[in-house]
């Protein structure tokens, strides 16, 4: 029976996602075609919208793959799981608003305001029940459901390998999102929940896992997209300040701190170490490190070296001049300190004696040179290709992010360093 369902969920799915196995012999314009069929499938035409919508959630959120005895799904064949999967991708494809969008009539204002009605107002029905749901006891189960699935991959017990790990977290993630944008109930009833920080700590590992990875660029714009809808929020930044005592494998330094220390530690790891495809990512790790610093209460002498750390790096002239926007980064960086010795200066001493200890840092940038000469020099100097043809086909953000990493080298304290030379 449970495989009936699952070929049946896989149908749906192939004939909603049906673009995708178009080969491309048509225009741009053929391929912007709405979907027909899922467009009737998520409309008021089909009658069994709200029963599917109800199903295809309980079979998500209902799922523990852990069980009750250890390496169960050694001894058992696990038929649920493909099922989860598939019900969670056709979920996101449902929950996508872009099947009402058509190209018959390409010069009309309704179709193309379709993207930002709400969810009352939709004609996506799957929307518009996502939108509905109220209830304390709703926004409970869709919350565990998220926490239990999401901190699967991170589980460890004292016998290896005895917890059956998923792999579908990047549709969980997706989920989430779209749950946060078009139910704002649910986004402020898990803001004020403690289990937020259930969801932040694998969302972290996540990203932290996937930085060096090209095909998880996906990935890590759904988990720093969330995180910044979440900044935006005081209860957020409050939570922050709950020791962190939880201990995941991430390759990170050793700290005693509050998830707020995670947070920028793991950020940190981001931008340094990362490739350049994340270069668009910056102004948004910092924008939350921005959102956050007015609430966070104490940092560790790690995180605040890190943020040292980013300010040397990014205001460094020969990177400070090599784009038009690699200010936005210092200006984010500065606003993060106004916010913390304005609002928190009593139990951030730990941050305020790294300042004194890298008061150069501060000097160098106020003493900047902005002549025409001096910004003349450091663009030859930054310059990597042979030639002056080769210069013009250079990409602006790969020449930011190359600036910034390839100078890096290690001291004797473990920090990472620029090489001025």
């Amino acid at each position: 029976m449970r495989n009936t369902k699952t070929l049946t969920c896989i149908c749906l799915l192939t004939l909603n996602v049906s673009p995708l196995f178009i080969f491309n012999i048509f225009s741009v314009e053929q391929h912007s075609h709405a979907n027909k069929w899922l467009t009737y499938f998520t409309s008021g035409q089909n009658r069994q919208t709200l029963p599917l919508f109800t199903s295809l959630i309980n079979v998500v959120f209902s799922y523990d793959p852990v069980g009750y005895l250890p390496y169960n799904y050694l001894l058992f064949t696990d038929t649920r799981e493909p099922l989860v999967e598939v019900a969670a991708q056709l979920l996101c494809i449902t929950l996508d608003n872009s099947s009402f969008l058509s190209n018959d009539q390409p010069s009309s204002p309704t179709s193309k305001t379709f993207l930002s009605l709400p969810g009352d107002d939709c004609p996506n029905l799957f929307i518009n029940y996502l939108s509905r749901i109220h209830r304390d006891d709703d926004f409970s189960i869709l919350l565990r459901g998220f926490c239990r699935l999401l901190n699967n991959p991170l589980i460890q017990t004292y016998l290896p390998g005895s917890c059956k790990k998923i792999g579908f977290y990047q549709e969980l993630l997706i989920l989430f999102w779209k749950f946060c944008d078009r139910n704002k109930k649910f986004l402020y009833y898990v803001l004020k929940s403690s289990e937020v920080l259930d969801l932040l700590v694998p969302i972290l590992y996540f990203l932290n896992d996937a930085r060096s990875d090209t095909a998880k660029i996906g990935l890590m714009h759904i988990g720093v997209f969330i995180l910044l809808l979440l900044s935006g929020e005081r209860n957020f930044g409050v939570r922050l300040n709950k020791p962190y005592v939880t201990r995941i494998p991430m390759d990170i330094p050793v700290f005693t701190g509050t998830h707020a220390d995670l947070l920028i530690i793991v950020f940190h790891k981001i931008i340094v170490s990362a490739h350049q495809r994340l270069q668009p990512l910056y102004d948004c790790l910092l924008t939350i490190i921005v959102n956050i610093s007015p609430y966070l209460k104490t940092l560790s002498m790690v995180s605040s070296n890190k943020l040292l750390h980013l300010l040397e790096a990014f205001s460094s002239p020969w990177f400070l001049l090599a784009a038009p926007d690699n200010h936005h980064l210092v200006f984010f960086l500065l606003e993060a300190f106004n916010n913390l010795i304005q609002y928190q200066f009593d139990g951030n001493a730990n941050l305020v004696y790294t300042i004194i200890r890298k008061r150069q840092v501060f000097f160098a940038l106020s003493n900047l040179a902005t002549d025409s000469p001096t910004i003349a020099k450091l663009s030859t100097k930054n310059s990597n290709a042979p030639s002056a043809s080769s210069k013009k086909n250079v990409d602006s953000s790969e020449s930011k992010q190359t600036i910034f990493q390839t100078p890096l080298k290690s001291v004797g304290d473990g920090e990472p360093q620029l090489n001025k030379d």
